[in-house]
């Protein structure tokens, strides 16, 4: 199933605390999900950090995304509790200009275009300062160039950006399809 219209424009998948490579801190906040302390982020929520597997049910997704990442806040002196971990996504993302940035450093949504991922490797180094982490994939049954799926920009304990580590995947040039055209079922 093809994208709802209103979202044309990157989105926010997660907000990780990690120690990369893979390893996830304990982190101890018996802090419960409740939908309702994030009434006034709900129209941000849904445009900026949507469901992509059901986007009119997004609720159990940022319940997700707090029980299993978020509930890390109580750790960081600059949140307090989901409210501030959903709300720090959010200003985040919208201060980060992701599309824009790569359009006017010519890599910009294009069905029939191919970029090379070492280009969009570098125009990330050169706006936010630091290497970001890319993943791509292939539409099912199909091998040869792959789409861009996420951007990951990785952030220090002090939310400033830092490096990636190079565990993304893309080949060595990959298609940027319109958001309208993505097919959220369609990865492998």
């Amino acid at each position: 199933r093809p994208l709802p219209k209103v979202l044309n424009n990157f989105t926010i998948h997660g907000l990780w605390p990690k120690n990369f490579p893979n390893i996830e801190p304990n982190c101890t906040s018996k802090e419960q999900f409740n939908i309702t302390k994030l009434q006034r982020l709900r129209d941000d929520l849904d445009k900026l950090w949507p469901s992509l597997k059901d986007y009119s049910k997004p609720v159990s997704f940022w319940k997700h995304e707090f029980d299993k990442h978020g509930k890390c806040v109580n750790e960081d002196p600059l949140m307090k509790d989901q409210y501030d971990y959903f709300k720090f996504g959010i200003d985040l993302m919208k201060n980060l200009h992701l599309l824009e940035n790569l359009e006017k450093n010519g890599i910009a949504p294009n069905a029939s275009a191919q970029y090379e991922t070492t280009k969009l490797q570098d125009v990330m180094k050169k706006v936010y300062g630091h290497n970001a982490t890319v993943q791509c994939a292939s539409k099912k049954g199909q091998k040869g160039v792959q789409r861009l799926e996420e951007v990951w920009l990785c952030l220090n304990p002090k939310h400033n950006f830092t490096d990636c580590p190079p565990i993304g995947h893309c080949s060595d040039n990959f298609t940027f399809p319109t958001f309208t055209q993505v097919d959220c079922n369609s990865s492998k």
